[in-house]
């Protein structure tokens, strides 16, 4: 049975629109995605990335993401 009124949205609340696109490309790949646009990975952009994705992935129970994430900012 199809909702009413929802119109095919998911709202994702308490996630930046970058963090969730990461979360989504480790979910496809399985691989921790890079963080900085020009190619070269700023430390301040990778640790904010790296926290705001352990979040997420505690969140959503996915263990690997959450080793990975960890071992960035032990890195770091």
């Amino acid at each position: 049975m199809k909702e009413s009124g929802t119109g095919g949205v998911v709202l994702i609340r308490d996630m930046e629109a970058q963090v969730f696109e990461a979360l989504l490309y480790f979910i496809y790949t399985d691989m921790f995605p890079e963080m900085a646009r020009d190619g070269e990975e700023k430390e301040e952009v990778v640790m904010a990335m790296a926290q705001h994705l352990l979040v997420a992935a505690d969140r959503y129970d996915m263990e690997r993401l959450k080793l990975m994430c960890e071992e960035k900012l032990c890195r770091i």
